[in-house]
């Protein structure tokens, strides 16, 4: 039987470490670990001790630690173990602890612990490394010259993570080549697949084309799901779930599908959520597909949107949310209700009691975001997720105020993004648009208007070329809908999956976060979900003042990034607000934890410091430790006056905002809450599912 060769990410690193002879050496041994990875009871041995199926391979002095199925042979790591102190009782050592002691023991970070441990932990002394850094070992590890003397400097553990001149990747690998790694953390890192043993040499080489994520059955078996079925396909699934990653290897599977129904040379739009991520996005598919990837425009549903009404109708500007408030405000006053005085007034009330901010999401999410040409299409449209009940002739109202909105930005020379959409999808339909595609797969679709959904669904060919994957519960932005009412084509009856296994968050933060959100949720899941990963509980402190709340983010912060072995950049901080961020920022700063505040447009994931995000910019984002703190009062802000119906939607969009905001932490999440801060939403937290600090001061 044939195996295919898959790995962790230290385990890379620690075969780079070793010298040419004997990674040749190792090289060898691997190809024939392919043909048969069964224990021998020799060569390869089966571990004793461990709850895992874990077995080693003997290269000389050397042991690889691996795992297989009917599939996959799993490369763990690779270590120098000498055979005459390599026996049945060593076995017992794991290589760092037994997985459940070890994993327990330094589970929770110093910053998450009790207050009366937590200023003892946090004094803990930093590990010297076990060797000094040389040259030769740089050179192995193709290491670029430029970070060598920095790195060569390096003495203790501490001072190697928090090299800020050195990138965190050629950190993380020279970490991997030093610190020997416990089997469980291997566990815990990201599972790459390599085509062959010689793919790890060619990287050592020079070649350093990214390798692919694995799939597990569950994301493999939704890659070629109904990918000749007769119309599209749709797949859900939580955070972490992997569907970006399922959407890139649908892109291969589609294209083999189109070779075989006799299109030799397909087109194929990929869309994806950011900027960012469309350079990930096809950095991935030059891996998975080759010069085959030439044939995939991968771009934002947006940026396809623009460039549609650019190439029609000119350059647009797009109106700020000051300029659409005043816009809304002049519409108000312009709008004539029909009927008598008291009728009028009861009318104009209406409008007053709304505000300008939810007459512009009406017109922007409901009327213009669907894509709505008359009053009667308004009139008979349902609105999920929009909390206010509105008469017929309310409706009709709002619609006389949407024409004089349209006429006051059409004045000011300014349009809006959901204008902007749909006046692409009309561009479409009038047949004047590009040429479409021979498929089309559509990354988090459940944060696209219908109207970019519309759009991007007609450049299909036809209806079973289009693949969706969505999440209905991290949906932030727009007001949700119904598939059916944005394209007849988008009726998935037979042809909808879920994705169950979370592989981003562990189980902690997952439940953790899943229970959180029970009484907001859009899409109701019963099911509960699989994770890939366990972890310490998320974390509650209330905190008494922005003095004591630094000091807090401070200190776990720097736990985090040693209990994890990671730099302390690979943190992030989310907040509600650009002023709460950019305050931190600095005050982190001056605490000695650099950090900086960034918006959407200007973030830099690479930059040595840990990212301060407001919540909804961390969308589509995730860091292994996170804070999400920042809440002043009043929290969440809702404008007195407005109707109760409001009040409860705005409640429940802010609930999913710090839902997507806890679900960008994949290993440690705390969350600190002013003392004296009376939310709804910073109160809800189940003491089984949180440490909530309250067995402490009991």
């Amino acid at each position: 039987m044939s195996y295919t060769l898959s790995f962790r990410e230290g385990f890379l690193s620690e075969l780079l470490a070793l010298p040419p002879k004997e990674q040749a050496q190792i090289n060898t041994k691997l190809k024939a670990l392919l043909d048969d990875p069964r224990p021998d009871g020799v060569t390869k041995k089966q571990l004793k001790y461990l709850n895992r199926q874990v077995s080693r391979l003997r290269s000389g002095d050397f042991r690889v630690f691996y795992t297989y199925d009917d599939k996959f042979v799993s490369l763990l790591k690779v270590v120098r173990r000498s055979e005459d102190t390599y026996e049945d009782d060593v076995e017992a050592e794991y290589f760092g602890g037994p997985p459940d002691q070890q994993f327990e023991s330094t589970a929770t970070p110093r910053g998450t612990l009790t207050p009366k441990k937590e200023a003892a932990a946090s004094v803990q002394a930093s590990r010297p490394l076990p060797s000094l850094i040389g040259a030769e070992l740089l050179e192995r590890l193709r290491i670029p010259k430029q970070f060598c003397d920095a790195l060569m400097r390096v003495r203790t553990e501490d001072d190697l993570l928090g090299c800020a001149a050195v990138p965190d990747d050629v950190i993380l690998r020279v970490h991997s080549a030093l610190f020997e790694r416990p089997l469980e953390q291997a566990f815990r890192e990201k599972e790459l697949v390599a085509t062959t043993p010689d793919d790890l040499l060619r990287y050592r080489d020079g070649d350093l084309m990214g390798f692919l994520l694995r799939l597990s059955p569950d994301q493999e078996k939704f890659v070629s799901w109904a990918v000749d079925g007769s119309g599209p396909t749709l797949v859900k699934g939580g955070p972490g779930t992997g569907k970006s990653t399922v959407a890139l290897y649908r892109v291969k599977a589609v294209l083999e599908a189109l070779r075989r129904a006799g299109e030799p040379s397909p087109r194929i739009l990929f869309t994806t959520y950011t900027n960012a991520l469309v350079m990930f996005s096809e950095q991935l598919l030059r891996s998975l597909l080759g010069d085959d990837a030439g044939l995939i425009h991968v771009k934002t549903a947006d940026s396809l949107a623009l460039s549609i009404v650019t190439s029609r109708i000119g350059q647009q500007r797009i109106a700020s949310v000051q300029e659409q408030r005043d816009a809304m405000q002049r519409a108000v006053a312009t709008v004539r209700p029909p009927g008598n005085s008291l009728q009028k007034r009861a009318q104009t009330d209406i409008l007053t009691k709304l505000g300008s901010d939810y007459l512009i999401e009406e017109v922007s999410s409901v009327i213009d975001g669907r894509r709505l040409k008359t009053v009667d299409g308004y009139l008979e449209s349902k609105r999920p997720g929009r909390g206010v009940g509105l008469t017929e002739s309310h409706r009709r109202l709002i619609w006389q105020v949407r024409d004089a909105f349209n006429q006051e930005l059409r004045r000011t020379g300014r349009t809006t993004f959901q204008q902007l959409r749909s006046y692409a999808a009309q561009i479409v339909e009038e047949g004047h648009g590009p040429e479409k595609y021979d498929a089309v797969v559509v990354d988090e679709a459940q944060d696209l208007d219908p109207s970019l959904l519309w759009l991007l669904t007609s450049l299909a060919k036809g209806p079973n070329r289009i693949f969706l994957a969505a999440d209905a519960n991290q949906s932030i932005y727009g007001a949700g809908f119904r598939w059916s009412d944005v394209h007849d084509w988008l009726r998935f009856k037979g042809r909808t999956g879920v994705l169950r296994a979370n592989f981003r968050s562990t189980r902690e933060i997952g439940e953790a976060a899943r229970d959180y959100i029970t009484d907001s949720q859009i899409d109701v899941d019963s099911d509960v979900p699989e994770y890939a990963h366990s972890g310490p509980l998320p974390v509650v402190r209330q905190i008494a003042n922005s003095s004591e709340l630094v000091s807090l983010l401070s200190r776990f912060f720097r736990d985090a990034s040693r209990e994890f072995r990671l730099p302390i950049w690979a943190g992030a901080l989310l907040v509600p607000t650009d002023k709460v961020g950019q305050r931190l920022a600095s005050d982190m700063t001056v605490a000695g934890v650099p950090a900086t505040f960034m918006t959407g447009r200007d973030l830099d994931l690479s930059a040595k410091v840990v990212k301060v995000i407001t919540l909804k910019s961390a969308k589509g984002l995730e860091f292994p430790f996170v804070a999400v703190a920042g809440f002043e009062s009043p929290y969440p802000y809702i404008k007195t006056g407005i109707a109760a119906e409001e009040a409860v939607e705005r409640m429940a969009q802010e609930k999913r905002t710090l839902f997507v905001a806890m679900t960008r932490a994949m290993r440690a999440l705390i969350v600190a809450v002013p003392r004296d801060l009376q939310s709804p939403l910073l109160s809800q937290f189940n003491s089984e599912l949180w440490n909530t600090g309250e067995a402490q001061r009991t």
